[in-house]
């Protein structure tokens, strides 16, 4: 992901698949991390669902991993706060793209490289008169969205554990 100065020639203002695919697998897969965070959050604090929604609604991911984190630090369960902080390092190494594709405009692909999508995220460039614009290439919102189906994946493996315990105790 790069942020970078082209001439608008070099932008074919349409979207294809080699990119549309990724961008949308992307964001549903971190929805999908969100979502799975959120369950979690709501069952290791003891609440209901209901009241849970209302403690977790517009959370972040970071800060719901943040929450986690603090509570099994009260716990003195290392491990798991172990497994938090390295979930919260790699999410803060990909949510850059997420943020992007979820967050700034759509402007097209590169000319170049029609496999990178182009957003303008509404951020001043380096001279007058300029806007930002950041390049995602496919391969990189691939790798950002195999990375967040394996931490769904290992959240959701942990919560159903985590709810398997607690259907057990009297």
């Amino acid at each position: 992901m790069t942020s970078e100065s082209f001439a608008t020639a070099e932008i074919i203002s349409e979207m294809n698949d080699d990119v549309a695919r990724p961008m949308l697998d992307l964001i549903l897969a971190f929805a999908r991390l969100d979502t799975s965070l959120s369950a979690w959050l709501v069952q290791a604090y003891g609440m209901p669902l209901e009241r849970g929604a209302l403690f977790v609604e517009n959370m972040d991911i970071g800060n719901k991993i943040n929450r986690l984190k603090k509570l099994y630090d009260h716990d003195d369960d290392h491990d798991a706060v172990s497994a938090l902080a390295k979930l919260r390092k790699e999410f803060d190494g990909k949510k850059s793209a997420r943020n992007t594709i979820a967050h700034a405009t759509f402007v097209g692909v590169l000319k170049s490289s029609p496999k990178t999508a182009v957003f303008s995220p509404m951020r001043a460039g380096d001279a007058h008169g300029q806007l930002q614009i950041v390049c995602i290439p496919a391969d990189h919102m691939e790798e950002c969205l195999g990375w967040a189906n394996n931490a769904a994946d290992a959240v959701i493996l942990i919560f159903s554990r985590l709810q398997g315990r607690l259907e057990q105790l009297p």
